[in-house]
């Protein structure tokens, strides 16, 4: 019987053993493009913190082919967006992903963005594709 249980203690520890132990430190995030400063932290953001534009959530930098993992939005993190109107770098197609987070959630732990009242956001495009003026029957793109 002493031997029965301390096998089966045995194969318990053993088991524990081998389960890969990860720290995950999921945080509430939030962005306000009134009042935020890209330059705060990720460790420092939080309510009366918060980061500027929703591109330095997302890449952990203000310039998407310049990122900052561990500046960006992590696993399991929620970032909070504030009302206001926000700048989508791209090219305007619905093919270009404007704010790819940089790190991956899980199926447990996915990063989740959501929006604290109307939030707009606004592509920012080449300038030879703005429209300068536009009728009922033409375009006009500015040159």
């Amino acid at each position: 019987m002493k031997v029965w249980f301390y096998l089966r203690a045995y194969r318990l520890l053993l088991a524990l053993a081998l389960i890969p132990f990860t720290d995950v430190q999921a945080k509430d995030l939030y962005v306000d493009s009134a009042i935020g400063n890209d330059s705060t932290t990720w460790a420092a953001n939080g309510s009366a913190s918060p980061w500027r534009t929703l591109g330095r959530a997302s890449w952990g930098s203000t310039n998407r082919n310049a990122p900052n993992l561990s500046q960006a939005a992590q696993a399991g993190d929620t970032v909070f967006v504030r009302a206001g109107t926000y700048l989508a770098p791209g090219t305007g197609s619905r093919m270009d992903p404007a704010f790819g987070p940089v790190n991956s959630g899980t199926s447990g732990a996915p990063i989740i963005f959501r929006a604290q009242g109307l939030v707009i956001i606004q592509p920012q495009i080449a300038q030879a594709d703005v429209v300068q003026s536009a009728s009922a029957g033409s375009i006009q793109l500015a040159t």
